[in-house]
């Protein structure tokens, strides 16, 4: 299950993000679920989630999101499944591209980590594909052991390439910069997409 959570930091105020409904000034708390606050530190903003849920004990309940600048406008990805729970934040104007392009999760990375991600094999072909992807390759495919003909899995690994001519990062010229991801479909027709940790455009 996902929530998308508009925060406007000059309003300290928390909204929707798909219906732009206002959902509280400072403080909310969503679904039973989770707690988010706003607060200001040292003339700071920050913002402070804490899960409600009981579906992965081993991780801590609070996360701190920030510092974030006054003209700020970022959204929180809720997400909470049946084992486990996770909260991701993106620019607004990131998010509403990638939601309008049917993406329903983001998992970001830094440049130099490898992402691994799981695929499930169904008589030959994948269930859940990359469909998708700008300055990532292939490093490595790994197939389950004890998997049946029919049935496995199998974990692709993917390296950062280095950006083709006009791609670099550039201060005065963002538009030359393409940002790395992987969009993966899912077998509920939902996409997620595994990013780089940096600000830039999509080639979409």
């Amino acid at each position: 299950m996902y929530r998308y959570i508009r925060f406007i930091v000059s309003k300290r105020t928390f909204y929707d993000a798909e219906t732009n409904k206002e959902l509280g000034k400072d403080y909310i708390k969503i679904d039973q679920s989770w707690i988010i606050t706003a607060r200001i530190h040292d003339y700071l903003f920050y913002v402070i989630s804490t899960s409600l849920s009981n579906a992965n004990k081993t991780k801590m309940p609070s996360d701190i999101h920030g510092p974030l600048q006054s003209d700020d406008d970022v959204v929180f990805i809720l997400k909470n499944t049946t084992t486990d729970w996770r909260i991701t934040m993106l620019a607004y104007e990131d998010w509403e591209k990638l939601h309008n392009y049917g993406i329903s999760d983001v998992y970001c990375y830094d440049s130099l980590d490898l992402v691994k991600i799981p695929i499930q094999m169904t008589d030959g072909k994948p269930a859940n594909p990359i469909i998708r992807k700008c300055n990532y390759e292939l490093d490595n495919r790994a197939e389950e052991e004890n998997g049946f003909d029919e049935h496995y899995m199998i974990t692709e690994t993917y390296r950062r390439t280095t950006p083709k001519t006009g791609e670099v990062f550039n201060q005065l010229a963002k538009v030359n910069f393409y940002r790395a991801y992987i969009i993966q479909l899912l077998q509920d027709g939902t996409k997620v997409m595994y990013c780089e940790n940096k600000p830039g455009n999509w080639d979409f």
